[in-house]
């Protein structure tokens, strides 16, 4: 994506792979990696509910300083939530190119925020699991009871 090397419309067209060009979801520019992630009215709807338009407001720039510039001005948090939205927007795009499928910004910013919960709870979850396990007293350990029968034959000598 960084190097421009994604199957966008803008890159079919240049290399007369297609002959139109344009967004798929807005039909009114050309599709290329600036348009998918940050121009087009899906993804401008995706980064508002997210919380992230900041990310519209870079303007001048390539798709790789645009990447970059995220990277540097994002928590980690954020960052987490830019990776899953420009892929959930990647995927929702081929999705209506390949089959039809139409999905709205709001739709697919309530998906990231499922799956960011998810992610959440399963590393809070992961986390006290391992904290408790450290935790364990030798009382805590269950105890297990052993019991032999030892049983002694003797010879008779009659």
């Amino acid at each position: 994506m960084s190097w421009n090397y994604i199957p966008t419309l803008g890159n079919l067209r240049h290399r007369r792979l297609v002959t139109n060009a344009k967004c798929p979801r807005c039909g009114y520019e050309d599709e290329d990696c600036h348009h998918i992630f940050k121009q087009c009215s899906t993804s401008i709807e995706v980064w508002q509910l997210l919380n992230l338009s900041w990310v519209t407001t870079f303007v001048h720039q390539n798709f790789w300083e645009w990447l970059s510039m995220f990277f540097k001005q994002g928590t980690n948090e954020q960052c987490r939530y830019f990776c899953y939205g420009l892929w959930i927007l990647w995927h929702s795009r081929n999705q209506l190119l390949h089959e039809r499928v139409h999905t709205t910004g709001r739709n697919l910013a309530r998906k990231i925020q499922n799956h960011m919960a998810e992610y959440k709870g399963i590393k809070v979850n992961t986390t006290l699991s391992h904290t408790v396990r450290n935790q364990r007293n030798v009382e805590d350990l269950p105890i297990v009871k052993i019991q032999l029968m030892l049983c002694s034959t003797t010879k008779s000598s009659d």
